[in-house]
């Protein structure tokens, strides 16, 4: 509501004291300030304050009503209940009964803005601000990212242009429309104000289905919470819903017809190269709704890398966001064009990394074969629809072993650059963990994932992974970089079994000083399933006399003979994944089994743990005495009720 005219006077009654309250206002201070006077009853003369109102002549207010002084008139900016600023005077005097009565006259109006003089040489100028509530819509219309401002109870109560361009609606359409049915929005766990999350845009006419947004909050002169969300759109939604082209970049047909012209017209052989941009498969669930954007910046990358290292003349074509295949005409051996795609794998991997984020997660692949005019998948296909030759040289190149095209990129990028990472292990009190669970850094653990799943895991190969870890964990605590308490570094069975590679971790763990070597500990996975009996408590007094001792990884409820303790032994572990599945087909076998451990004095590790719940059941219902995962940092760190009174 606009204030009154000039010289409009209001009155408030408050009662005396450090908790003072408007008991009464005066039909006059409606008027001038637009608070309704039921509202307006119970609140605390703060409502009258805002960011210009200055500080010292509201406090001297402010004690003058709490200590029932008389204060004569101050000038001072209030805000009205629409939140816009206006110029008054203040006094403070008793009503005759006990209470405090504060005066207002003012002339309504937006406040001006503090002059401010400039001094331009000799000369000086004043210059006078517009004031907040001038510039502010002018400045959110001004923005060309989308801007909304969201209540306390999600609804949407401002829009500026751009956001009604990006979701295709009018704002009669969007004003007072709950948030959650035009857009989704997610955020990472713990982040809070100005941290960037992803949204996706449901309604049907949108510009685009995707958009970065970042948030901010605040309060109104009422005290009620809001939000404000800028959303910027994907790059392939900014150009209008279509995919944007690098220049360099060829259409697939006429890719397809230079390469046939090179090999129909000129009978002339020609190295085509493929450079593919993989991912973990549990990456695009991770990402959500930014997938598609992610592919996008991952294309553009990779363009902007390929555009870089073409010689003249030679093209590329990208048939997917994560596939290009490129026309060689430089490289006249199949080693020469091997070696250039396989050197553009590097540079784009490295481009990636740069990046950061999430495309740092992803690797690159590159290969090449040189084909000529007798090749005989290249007849049946020429015509058969744009893109289809092109497929079909990608499909060749990918699987034919003389072409470059492996996961060696991979296995040396864990090897040479992955990190050692400590993980938590706690007890059922949650205090602070006294052992750590060491894992590869998680863009190596993601790889190491990925190449299981393929069954591209050799055993020679998880035998190099098992003592590539156990490297970076001495080399740390001869550095004394690791944490006090013990460290359990997980290793496969097979990897101690073979005597090369039980001699090398021998060697690794017998380097480090006594006080060191007795914190160190193992996590054994991978036992053979006739593992049990003397057999096996051979093996742990082995195994006791290099480190601390070993936890065993079952993946059955079978004891396989162990009672009470024994030397080497430090408890039993489960993967929680493993046990998972057979606590939903059998909790209470799962649950005898692990009383039965713990009768015998054996202690009980699980780890990798995602969910605080799956914690909580672990410790409270199947006792288990360790936990690692996610699941049970969220379950430590959240806040928990104070102990019942005794």
């Amino acid at each position: 509501m606009t204030p009154a005219a000039d010289d409009a006077n209001a009155e408030i009654r408050l009662s005396p004291g450090f908790d003072s309250r408007i008991l009464s206002v005066s039909p006059a201070f409606s008027t001038l300030t637009g608070w309704p006077s039921a509202e307006a009853s119970g609140q605390t003369l703060a409502i009258l304050f805002g960011p210009w109102s200055d500080r010292a002549t509201a406090e001297r207010l402010t004690r003058a009503v709490e200590r029932g002084e008389t204060l004569e008139a101050q000038p001072i900016k209030l805000y009205n209940y629409a939140g816009s600023a206006f110029d008054a005077f203040v006094e403070v005097a008793g009503d005759g009964e006990g209470n405090a009565r504060c005066i207002l006259r003012g002339a309504g109006g937006a406040a001006p803005a503090a002059v401010q003089s400039v001094a331009l040489g000799e000369k000086s100028r004043q210059v006078v601000p517009p004031t907040p509530d001038r510039v502010l819509p002018v400045l959110i219309e001004a923005q060309r990212d989308g801007v909304i401002v969201v209540d306390d109870t999600d609804h949407i109560s401002m829009a500026n242009q751009a956001f009604l361009r990006l979701v295709g609606l009018q704002r009669e359409e969007i004003i007072g429309r709950p948030l959650a049915a035009v857009a989704e929005l997610r955020f990472p766990p713990g982040d809070g104000d100005g941290s960037i999350g992803a949204a996706t845009i449901l309604t049907p006419q949108a510009l685009a289905s995707s958009a970065a947004v970042s948030m901010g909050r605040g309060a109104d002169n009422r005290g009620n919470g809001f939000r404000v969300l800028s959303f910027r759109a994907s790059a392939a939604a900014a150009n209008g819903g279509h995919r944007q082209t690098d220049p360099l970049e060829a259409r697939p047909e006429f890719f397809e017809t230079a390469l046939m012209r090179r090999l129909g017209v000129d009978q002339r052989p020609v190295a085509v190269g493929l450079l593919e941009i993989v991912a973990a498969e549990d990456l695009a669930a991770d990402l959500g709704s930014i997938w598609r954007d992610t592919l996008e910046r991952v294309r553009l990358t990779t363009a902007a890398a390929l555009a870089g290292e073409l010689h003249p003349g030679e093209l590329f074509l990208a048939l997917r966001s994560d596939v290009f295949m490129v026309l060689l005409y430089a490289a006249p051996t199949l080693g020469l064009a091997i070696d250039r795609m396989q050197a553009i794998a590097q540079l784009t991997r490295h481009r990636l990394v740069d990046e950061g984020g999430a495309l740092a997660s992803f690797e690159v692949f590159g290969g090449a074969l040189i084909f000529d005019g007798a090749e005989p998948a290249l007849s049946p296909l020429e015509g058969r629809g744009t893109g289809t030759l092109a497929s079909a040289l990608a499909e060749r190149i990918r699987n034919d072993p003389h072409s470059g095209y492996r996961t060696d990129s991979v296995i040396a990028d864990i090897l040479d650059e992955g990190t050692a990472e400590m993980h938590p292990v706690r007890g059922r009190d949650l205090g602070p963990a006294r052992q750590s669970l060491v894992r590869f850094d998680e863009r190596s653990s993601r790889w190491l994932a990925w190449l299981a799943r393929r069954h591209r895991m050799t055993p020679g190969m998880a035998r190099e992974f098992d003592v590539a870890l156990l490297g970076r964990v001495v080399e740390a605590m001869h550095h004394g970089a690791t944490q006090a308490g013990s460290v359990l570094v997980p290793l496969q069975y097979p990897s101690l079994a073979h005597a090369p590679t039980a001699d090398r971790i021998t060697t690794l763990v017998t380097s480090l000083p006594l006080q060191s070597r007795v914190r160190l500990g193992g996590l054994v996975r991978e036992l053979p399933p006739d593992f049990e009996g003397e057999r096996l408590f051979g093996f742990l007094r082995r195994v006791a006399v290099v480190g601390r001792g070993v936890w065993l990884v079952f993946d059955s409820l079978d004891m396989r003979g162990i009672s009470g303790r024994h030397e080497g032994l430090l408890g039993i572990a489960f993967d929680h994944a493993r046990l998972n599945s057979m606590i939903e087909r059998d909790p209470m076998r799962v649950k005898q089994f692990i009383e039965r451990l713990r009768a015998a004095n054996q202690p009980v590790l699980v780890y990798g743990v995602e969910r605080p719940e799956q914690a909580a059941l672990l410790f409270n219902t199947f006792s288990v005495t360790l936990v690692e995962g996610p699941g049970c940092e969220r379950l430590a760190t959240a806040p928990r009720p104070p102990p019942m009174p005794a």
